[in-house]
């Protein structure tokens, strides 16, 4: 499922970079990823690609065609829950349609390429689509996040109280779907 999902970047002049690659490139554009993420979620960002180099974490970052970051992902691989399972922790993404998704799914498969027992990922639905702002109404910022409740449930995903849950076999099942391009 990944070469589908590589082929759609590579057709929308994307690239996506992993881990220490993306550090490096997260450290070059700060001043990006506070206007992508907003500046809640990028404070916190900030700190897991300045000091979070363990095993178990996949950062990926993708730019564009001008080589300009347009999005960004952490997750983290919780292999001693009793079923394993990947966290979704943080996704920002702008330009690129279906970007956000694209970052969450590659992250399933990374994590589970690198660990054959993670099946699962599992997330907060936090933020909102667009980006919620500090300046945001509370009303707009209802909207929003009910916007991202429904894009998860659209996506296939489960979702109780909030936190949502796609299964392996369900997202390989949509990737074709969603990322093939003619």
């Amino acid at each position: 499922m990944t070469e589908v999902l590589y082929n759609y970047l590579k057709v929308n002049r994307y690239t996506a970079y992993f881990d220490t690659e993306a550090v490096t490139i997260f450290k070059a554009n700060r001043e990006i990823y506070n206007t992508i993420c907003g500046e809640n979620i990028f404070e916190t960002l900030e700190g897991i690609f300045e000091h979070d180099d363990s095993d178990n974490v996949v950062k990926i970052i993708l730019t564009n065609s001008e080589n300009q970051p347009t999005s960004i992902f952490v997750g983290y691989m919780e292999t001693h829950a009793e079923i394993p399972y990947f966290e979704s922790s943080y996704t920002c993404s702008s330009e690129l349609r279906r970007g956000g998704v694209l970052l969450r799914f590659l992250g399933l498969l990374t994590a589970n390429k690198k660990n054959s027992s993670i099946r699962i990922m599992k997330g907060n639905i936090a933020g909102g689509i667009p980006t919620i702002r500090d300046s945001d109404s509370e009303e707009l910022k209802r909207e929003k996040h009910n916007r991202l409740v429904q894009y998860h449930l659209h996506l296939g995903a489960t979702v109780v109280n909030d936190d949502f849950t796609y299964h392996l076999d369900k997202v390989e099942e949509i990737i074709p779907i969603l990322f093939t391009v003619q």
